[in-house]
């Protein structure tokens, strides 16, 4: 280096500090250290070398970056570097750190810590210029990285981050408003205490495949307001004891929870204005506690009525389609679906849900979607009851008119037999035309008769009384027939 390195160093510390030069990692042993002496490097030294402002590298000799890196080591003290202006790489392998070390406010290169041991880490408000990393590593506190910048890729996969059997107020991993240029990558990472990653900006994407996050009794994984760029992945094997959050977040891809298992005593999944291109809901069963997708936004909705939640909240929620697995999930199915409201019948989700099968040019099952939205609507009062019930025999609801022409059949047979038996006496005889019985009923059950013969006969005892009755029937299936259509074709 420029400068001489102190008197007070340890023939280890000095090892480092000739490294640091060349960038050269310093190895003391392949595993992770006790407390032997000539494995221990203090916080101080390193802290020293990282803030150093000379620059070997620019004089004769020297081709390569300063950095600290060291393996198999023990780390006294606190490292420090708190609001300050780190220049240099730090690159920790199978490291014990005693404290936590703290790069708050900081403005610094690239942070690797791998394959270690430390009792928490701080970033809060950092600016890195390159790749935090602590993957393999068991952090045995909290990580925080509030309001932080990084320009790389954060990676903590087959880490560990909490305190076990712990879970409070603060999350083992705290990182509302963290920005994020590269992609975020925890496979296998394990967090007990929960992931706060509110009002997050990750640009290129999320990874959390095989990852198991606790909170059972709070929040897994917090993802709300947060911007993510590609997808998000919370597959193969991803885990959540507690409420995985995802609540207006705005993902550019695929939200995936492929194999997945969500499990929760209240709300499990709370995706309500979600925002993304796909979301994949085939988890790896059933999933434990209340799904919300209330006025989320998809491209395409991926799931499996054999993975359904009990209870599934999806009043407001717009898709452009559906896909699932299940060759069984039909028309029928989907009605069981939209059943799954706690908070009872909404319309919207009928309306969805006919709207697509409309798109894929299968009006028979739209129609029924929609007769089942009218059968399963709460009635106000009896009158309300009463025109509902008429409309829902007669006519469907409008969604079923051949049912008017079943019921006109109906009526028609049983004038028409009852009249071939008992000819109603002409009123005048001299001018009646010939009785037809068909006709005769035809005529009572038309509203605006045509045909002659009603007002040419007079049934007399029951036979008048029937023939009443088939005119109010007529007018009853009239009534129904134009109300059901015309309001069907009216929202049309």
């Amino acid at each position: 280096m420029g400068r001489m390195p102190p008197d007070d160093l340890t023939r280890v510390e000095r090892r480092v500090w000739r490294a640091f030069a060349t960038g050269e990692q310093v190895g003391l042993g392949d595993d992770r250290p006790g407390r032997d002496p000539e494995r221990t490097v203090r916080a101080e030294v390193i802290a020293a070398l990282l803030l150093s402002q000379d620059d070997p590298a620019t004089r004769p000799g020297h081709d390569r970056t300063p950095a600290v890196r060291l393996a198999g080591a023990r780390i006294t003290g606190r490292l420090d570097l708190a609001g300050a202006e780190v220049p240099w790489l730090l690159s920790l392998y199978n490291c014990v750190l005693e404290r936590p070390p703290d790069f708050s406010h900081a403005a610094t290169r690239t942070i690797k810590i791998n394959n270690s041991v430390l009792p928490g880490f701080a970033a809060i408000w950092a600016r890195i210029s390159g790749h935090l990393t602590l993957a393999e590593s068991q952090v045995r506190g909290t990580v925080e990285l509030t309001g932080t910048r990084v320009s790389g890729e954060v990676r903590m996969n087959d880490a560990s981050i909490g305190r076990k059997g712990g879970s409070g107020s603060q999350a083992a991993l705290s990182a509302g408003g963290l920005t994020v240029e590269g992609g975020c990558y925890g496979r296998g990472l394990r967090v007990r205490g929960g992931m706060r990653l509110a009002g997050a900006r990750l640009r290129g994407g999320v990874v959390l495949s095989g990852a198991h996050l606790e909170d059972p009794d709070g929040t897994a994984l917090d993802l709300e307001n947060a911007e993510i760029a590609n997808a998000l992945h919370c597959s193969a094997g991803f885990t959540a004891h507690g409420t995985v959050r995802l609540r207006s977040a705005r993902v550019a891809g695929r939200v995936s929870f492929r194999r997945a298992r969500l499990t929760a005593p209240g709300i499990a999944l709370h995706a309500t204005r979600l925002r993304c291109d796909e979301l994949d809901l085939h988890t790896a069963g059933p999933v434990t506690g209340e799904v919300r997708l209330s006025y989320s936004v998809l491209g395409t909705l991926a799931d499996d009525s054999r993975t359904w939640p009990e209870k599934l909240h999806l009043n407001g929620m717009v898709y452009e389609s559906l896909r699932h697995d299940n060759v069984h999930d039909d028309m029928r199915r989907r009605l069981g679906w939209l059943s799954r409201d706690p908070s009872g019948f909404r319309p919207q989700p009928y309306e969805q849900l006919a709207a697509f099968y409309r798109r894929l040019g299968e009006d028979n099952a739209a129609r029924a979607i929609l007769y089942a939205k009218q059968r399963l609507r709460p009635k106000r009062n009896f009158a309300d009851r009463a025109f509902a019930t008429v409309l829902q025999v007669t006519v469907g609801y409008g969604y079923r008119p051949q049912r008017a022409a079943a019921w006109l059949g109906g009526l028609l047979t049983l004038g028409s037999v009852a009249f071939a038996l008992h000819h109603p006496a002409a009123l005048k005889p001299d001018e009646a035309p010939h009785f037809n019985p068909v006709l005769y009923s035809l005529d009572l059950l038309s509203p605006i008769g045509g045909f002659g013969q009603r007002d040419a006969f007079d049934p007399v005892g029951v036979w008048q009384w029937l023939a009443g009755a088939l005119v109010a029937a007529g007018w009853v299936l009239a009534t129904a027939l134009i109300a059901g259509v015309g309001r069907v074709y009216n929202r049309d």
